[in-house]
């Protein structure tokens, strides 16, 4: 596009002329990232036993077969969007660059903001009294020290101080540069990756599941046929399997499965263009394969019948019902068939390490996406600034850990944002910009779809395969929000007039952002910030 004045030169556009950040990072340290978010043995761990007692009839197995074209599209559609535009604003960069800027400020805010402050914001509740305990609990049963600490993370005080460590210590080491971040990375990712391999290893040489569980449960006074007995007694019966209720877990791998990001972090890798495709389709077709295997082996070990009636005990009959030491987790049944205080520890703490990615994870996200929107001149020039010693956005860091400090006590101390965030939805919101974009992106860009690498300017009979899968995960996206909405609600959040009004609300704020901080600058400097999005920013 022609310079019309220097109101539209790149140089004052931009509130850089380059982001600053080295590229520290590579094909492998991409991979981790991606499997860290992607958590298999986190998103198995729960899911089958809350699938079995929430929606009876579901298969989880089903379920991930099902999904698997839908999340292949997904992967495939960021892909082909960070292979165009390897750059680090994500979603914020492709949507307002393809579509609209407005378009690209929905994305970015709604995933980068709501999304990752409150799920950072109940992390440290949920890994402290619940994740961590849980490992503790089934590795050293009946040990005192351990139910001393449960104990003591029931106060909330302790809570806000271990979570204030937790928290600040994913903002020091995204911070201190590349080198420690991606060592955090790796250590977290190689503890996931085990207990995924012990959960497959103990499934697969399982033999007699009824026997070993009722050794276990003997401790409990219960048995395999007592479980079923009581379930029956509090109201339970067995739901042969249909393939709509199996629709109902897709909403809880939701959470987990469709993850991307590397596109957050695309500046600062090396050869970008091509680590961070093939980073995102990898680690989300490996974590899929692990998925099913692990769904596939609980079939065949785990008694279909036995499992719902369990899980029916666990979260849906009268309190006191369930007589085992902790939610029926895959952690807990493997603990039974093989009572090995080493392999529970590490299934239990790779699951527990999973879950503390994601504060890591999100503090290096979230920076970026303030990063960009500074770059572009939609938030002060402060948040795009990079520390001179080791290269990276400091401030935007700094200032992201002090939101999720102050709104972490909002989220132990009180149920306000339990009760107006669906999380789900809000993923699809924030998700479907850039699925339509990957749709869009030979029609409205064509010369970046021109000068994309090869693989993305492939056509059949004359349509791009970007069109073909950006339009199918939009598709699935639209799916998501029926499913979620109008049948299966309970794994995304409430839907409720005042939790619609808070997505809508961070739809809404969008428009006059823009169109302010377009007039602010155009009246104050003489810039039309409207320029920089008819390209892509400086890397």
């Amino acid at each position: 596009m022609a310079e019309t004045g220097p109101e539209t030169s790149a140089d004052k556009v931009f509130v850089r002329k380059a982001s600053g950040m080295v590229r520290g990072y590579n094909l492998r340290d991409m991979f981790i990232f991606n499997m860290n978010g992607l958590a298999p043995s986190a998103m198995m761990s729960g899911m089958i036993g809350l699938s079995a007692a929430y929606y009876p009839g579901s298969n989880v197995l089903w379920s991930l077969l099902i999904a698997t074209p839908f999340v292949l599209a997904f992967a495939l559609s960021y892909a082909a969007l960070a292979g165009a535009m390897p750059r680090s604003g994500g979603d914020y960069v492709f949507g307002s660059r393809i579509i609209h800027p407005i378009a690209g400020l929905i994305s970015g805010l709604v995933y980068n903001v709501p999304v990752h402050i409150i799920a950072d914001t109940g992390l440290p509740f949920y890994f402290f009294t619940y994740v961590l305990p849980m490992t503790l609990v089934l590795s050293f049963p009946g040990n005192a020290a351990v139910a001393g600490f449960v104990s003591t993370m029931s106060n909330p005080a302790n809570i806000i101080a271990f979570g204030t460590v937790v928290i600040w210590a994913a903002v020091a080491t995204a911070v201190f540069g590349a080198k420690v971040w991606k060592t955090v990375m790796t250590i977290i990712c190689i503890f996931g990756l085990i207990s995924c391999a012990l959960i497959i290893g103990l499934l697969a040489t399982t033999t007699n599941f009824v026997q070993s569980f009722n050794v276990f449960a003997a401790n409990y006074n219960t048995s395999y046929d007592a479980i079923i007995k009581a379930a029956t007694a509090n109201g339970w019966s067995p739901t042969p399997d249909n393939v709509f209720m199996s629709l109902a877990p897709i909403t809880y791998m939701f959470l987990f499965i469709f993850t991307a990001w590397p596109i957050y972090l695309a500046s600062e890798v090396k050869s970008a263009e091509k680590a961070v495709p093939i980073s995102i389709i990898s680690s989300i077709l490996i974590a899929q394969a692990i998925a099913i295997t692990i769904a596939a082996l609980y079939t065949v070990v785990v008694p279909k019948d036995f499992m719902s009636a369990l899980s029916y005990l666990a979260y849906k009959a009268p309190s006191g019902s369930y007589p085992l030491p902790w939610n029926p987790e895959i952690i807990t049944l493997l603990s039974a068939t093989f009572p090995n205080t080493i392999t529970t520890l590490l299934i239990g703490f790779g699951i527990t390490m999973f879950n503390l990615s994601f504060i890591f994870g999100d503090v290096v996200l979230v920076s970026r996406q303030f990063f960009y929107w500074s770059f572009d001149r939609l938030i002060p020039k402060k948040f795009a600034s990079v520390n001179q010693r080791w290269k990276t956005p400091a401030f935007s860091l700094v200032f992201y850990g002090c939101i999720i400090e102050v709104v972490m006590f909002i989220a132990v101390y009180t149920n306000v944002l339990a009760l107006l965030s669906n999380l789900s939805l809000l993923l699809v919101v924030g998700f479907t910009p850039s699925m339509v974009a990957a749709a869009a992106l030979a029609y409205t860009r064509k010369g970046i779809f021109e000068k994309a690498p090869g693989w993305i300017q492939r056509k059949i009979g004359g349509i791009p395969l970007t069109t073909i899968y950006g339009g199918l995960a939009a598709v699935f996206q639209i799916i998501m929000a029926i499913l979620l909405a109008g049948y299966f609600p309970i794994f995304g959040g409430p839907v409720t007039p005042a939790s619609i009004a808070f997505i809508l609300f961070w739809i809404l704020v969008t428009i006059p952002w823009y169109y302010y901080a377009r007039h602010y600058h155009l009246k104050k400097e003489g810039i039309d910030i409207a320029w920089a999005f008819q390209q892509v920013p400086p890397a």
